[in-house]
């Protein structure tokens, strides 16, 4: 039964009235209601106010029960049946609903209590340096709070108008539902509380737009000020430290950090000492020892002073000044989140593992070099090393300048550029991204993928092969090799403007491939589908082509002996000079032709079987 103080208007009463006669069929529920329309129409018509009009008439749960008394149906038979299947479900359904909400609740007040409790904790750590700063961030803290606050009541008020939709639909459809539950739940409106409460329209969202406002004054007065805000903001602490080490006259000392994050740099020394140098906001618990001949700097977890690291302490900063008259033998560092950056350093040994973060390396010279990044990049400009490698997840790699002996990369879903690459051995497992090698010259390169686009340009390779094992797309421009190998399931093989002065292999089964200005000693090209096209080809002996079911175009080429073999496609040859062609076919469109006569085949055989045939010789 709904109270009449809750149906202000003609339309609520209506609608009330409509659902309280849900044993009727649903023309003569219009009809009732029409009835009481027009009852209330004319009324209004007289010039009687509609709230005078509504409280003279009966609750619509008393109207109903008169017209069910009129229709001879028993009432109280009717709400036992009303247990149906439906009706089950949507108890059931209700209790999920009251059982999830009184869950985020209850997480609601646990993520309250903790967010004041780490800004009261911001606010005792950045009181020890600004009283007004302190004060300023713990506003900010408190209003970027209230923020989520508020957005998460909406979210709240969202489900709780999505399930009385629900419930409206359900009782019109079914209208032996039970609808308590539901109407439970529609009086359990935040905003419809705080309404009554203040007696103003729109007061949640009005404050929602006042935070929105108020942080952002704030955080513009933080920063200006050089506020806790903005060293957030430019990661630049507030105090510096020098760490205290004697080296008792050391040449040479390894280094060794290990924290959850920082930014570590290594820098050359201007005043020629070794020297450690901490910038830091807030007071973190660290340590510094000498083992076995290796300095260990190791330091506590930073607080996370909200659950969305808005306000996280800037980054503390670890600066190594190197002087000219000591080495590093190794440098090992273990972070989860971090930057590494070494400028015109000699380091032994190199092992990074980051979970998140960078690497730079500019001018530095090492023997060996183990790089692991899960998330960031690795960056490396004018880099000798012997023995380098490197592995990624997600990391974006760029090397411009690198001389060395053995280099492996593994990569599975970044992007690689290799500018200036000079060694000895390179092999990269790449599965997914794209890869660049440009400028760079290199004995043997040796390259895994899968789902991945190569582009290799201007460089000079020994033996140079590819294996991939899924779609591929490789491009190789103005470069030099003793031998290619390539070896994919199925994509695009662009070579244009390639010297390789051994063979060229390529097998594959779905490939499209295209050379244009290619010399080489040999081409055997193998593939069960795709297109195979050569121009302006020079091959010292054999071209050898076999495709299952394809086409194959050979124009302005020389070879010693041409051999082409498909079972149903095109074979086209346009100005061929060769000794002998051997060309065979079972079914499709075959076609020579030779516009000039300085390019000539000395023996034309063919096995075209069903094949059309189309052979033009010019004057």
């Amino acid at each position: 039964m709904v109270l009449r103080n809750d149906m202000n208007t003609k339309l609520e009463y209506l609608d009330q009235l409509y659902l309280e006669l849900k044993y009727l069929s649903v023309k003569k529920r219009k009809a009732i209601v029409a009835r009481y329309q027009e009852k209330i129409d004319a009324e209004l018509d007289y010039g009687i106010p509609e709230e005078k009009i509504l409280a003279k008439l009966p609750d619509p749960y008393d109207a109903a029960r008169s017209a069910y008394k009129e229709a001879g149906i028993d009432v109280a038979k009717k709400e036992k049946e009303r247990f149906t299947a439906i009706s089950l479900l949507a108890s059931i359904f209700g209790g999920v609903l009251f059982l999830s909400l009184s869950g985020a609740f209850l997480t609601f007040l646990i993520f309250f209590f903790t967010s004041l409790s780490k800004s009261l904790a911001l606010f005792n750590e950045a009181i020890r340096f600004s009283f007004f700063d302190a004060v300023i961030t713990l506003s900010l803290g408190v209003i970027h709070f209230g923020t989520y606050v508020i957005a998460g009541i909406y979210i709240y008020e969202l489900t709780l108008y999505l399930f009385n939709e629900i419930s409206v639909k359900v009782k019109q459809t079914h209208p032996n539902a039970t609808n308590r539950l539901w109407g439970v739940f529609r009086r359990l409106s935040f905003v419809r509380f705080f309404e009554k409460a203040t007696k103003k329209e729109k007061i949640v969202a009005k404050t929602f737009l006042l935070f929105i406002v108020l942080f952002f004054s704030l955080g513009i007065i933080s920063f200006v000020s050089n506020g806790y805000i903005r060293r957030v903001m430019t990661d630049q602490p507030a105090n510096v430290m020098v760490v205290p080490i004697d080296l008792q006259g050391k040449t040479e000392i390894g280094i060794h950090i290990d924290t959850d994050e920082a930014k570590t740099h290594l820098h050359k020394s201007e005043t020629n000492e070794f020297k450690i140098e901490l910038r830091y906001e807030f007071d973190r618990a660290f340590s510094t020892t000498i083992e076995n001949e290796t300095i260990v700097f190791r330091m506590n977890p930073a607080i996370q002073y909200d659950v969305f690291d808005f306000f996280k302490e800037p980054i503390p900063q670890i600066h190594i000044y190197v002087p000219d008259s000591m080495s590093i033998s190794t440098l090992s560092i273990r972070m989860d989140k971090g930057i590494v950056k070494a400028t015109d350093q000699t380091i032994r040994e190199i092992d990074v593992d980051v979970s998140t973060g960078q690497l730079f390396l500019d001018k530095t010279t090492h023997d060996h070099a183990k790089i692991r990044i899960g998330v960031g990049a690795v960056w490396m400009k004018e880099v000798r090393c012997d023995f380098l490698e490197i592995d990624v997840t997600n990391a974006s790699i760029g090397i411009d300048g690198l001389l060395f002996d053995h280099f492996s990369l593994s990569n599975q879903f970044s992007n690689v550029k290799l500018n200036g690459l000079e060694g000895g051995f390179l092999w990269i497992d790449n599965q997914g991204g794209k890869t660049e090698l440009t400028n760079s010259d290199i004995d043997m390169a040796n390259f895994l993928s899968r789902n991945t686009r190569w582009t290799i340009a201007n460089s000079e390779l020994g033996l140079f092969s590819i294996t991939g094992s899924s779609t591929e797309q490789i491009d190789i421009y103005e470069s030099t090799a003793s031998e290619i190998h390539i070896v994919m399931d199925k994509g695009t093989l662009t070579i244009e403007e390639c010297v390789v002065f051994a063979e060229i292999d390529v097998y594959g089964a779905n490939l499209f491939t295209m050379m244009i200005m290619v010399e080489a000693t040999s081409l055997d090209y193998r593939a069960e589908s795709g297109t195979f096209g050569v121009r302006d080809g020079i091959i010292e002996r054999q071209i050898q082509v076999e495709i299952a079911n394809g086409d194959l175009t050979l124009v302005e080429c020389e070879a010693s002996s041409i051999v082409v073999s498909t079972e149903s496609g095109i074979i086209a040859l346009t100005n061929i000079y060769a000794q002998s062609v051997y060309a065979r076919m079972q079914q499709g469109d075959f076609s020579y032709k030779n516009d000039d006569l300085s390019r000539i085949i000395t023996i034309l055989e063919l096995d075209i079987n069903a094949a059309n045939q189309n052979v033009s010789v010019g004057r």
